[in-house]
């Protein structure tokens, strides 16, 4: 029996050696297989390595660190060329300067380009803009306020800033601005004190129902914002303050015990 349980264990001992071998080619062939979405770019390959980026007007560490790099959006989701070919020539292939009028990246193209992904292409082409733009090519474009690589949303001074380019008071702008930032972080301590509110017993569907509709209306001002329609932003970041005020005086009506008779 007792040499039955000495082979037992050398045979348990083999075959979790045997495991463990086979285990680890398996870890290996993962490491090495490509990752999900992560297929050879020779764009990111080339131009990360790029000593002098000025050609390209922005640098790879721009692209690196933006929103776009994060979303997996490359050089040739802009710019074209084909990111499957080592070769400069056959990489470059479809990629035109910036100032040929058939380049993606062209100044009048750009808010097209852009709109491939953002919806808000969708409002831009309604504003003056927009047709400015499109009619003498010097209209402002998308990365007039976000830069190439779309890294920023100007602050209030500099939205002013930029606005003063071409308009001398542009403070309408600035005012509703204003309005929508300071609404859209209302919103946001409003549906936190609901939640303790509605978790405490408090009854909170009058005040639900108008964080509802402040959020409606704020959806609706952040749409129509790059149609750059300044009046109809105002009244609808307007009406989205009201009701978020509404909300905040009824959680507060809520929470607030009554006095004892």
């Amino acid at each position: 029996m007792r040499g039955l349980g000495v082979e037992l264990v050398r045979e348990r001992s083999a075959w979790i050696r045997g495991g463990v071998v086979i285990a680890g080619m398996v870890l290996g062939v993962l490491l090495l297989w490509p990752l999900p979405g992560a297929e050879a770019n020779s764009c990111i390959d080339c131009h990360k390595t790029l000593a002098d980026p000025s050609h390209v007007k922005h640098s790879f560490l721009e692209w690196e660190q933006s929103v776009h790099a994060k979303k997996q959006v490359t050089c040739n989701s802009c710019h074209g060329g084909d990111p499957a070919k080592a070769e400069k020539k056959e990489a470059h292939a479809g990629v035109l300067n910036s100032n040929n009028p058939k380049s993606r990246v062209f100044y009048q193209t750009i808010p097209k380009t852009c709109g491939t992904c953002h919806e808000q292409y969708q409002a831009f082409q309604k504003s003056r803009h927009y047709m400015m733009l499109q009619k003498t090519g010097k209209g402002p474009n998308c990365a007039t306020c976000h830069g190439a690589m779309a890294t920023k949303v100007l602050s209030l001074k500099e939205m002013q800033e930029t606005c003063n380019l071409c308009h001398p008071k542009p403070y309408q702008a600035y005012e509703v601005i204003a309005i929508i930032r300071k609404t859209a972080l209302s919103l946001s301590l409003l549906k936190d004190a609901l939640g303790a509110a509605k978790q405490a017993g408090s009854p909170v569907a009058v005040a639900e129902a108008e964080l509802g509709r402040a959020q409606a209306d704020l959806s609706l001002a952040k749409q129509a914002w790059h149609t750059f329609h300044i009046k109809e932003v105002f009244v609808k970041g307007i009406s989205a303050y009201e009701h978020a005020q509404a909300a905040k005086n009824e959680l507060d009506r809520v929470k607030t015990p009554k006095a004892s008779p």
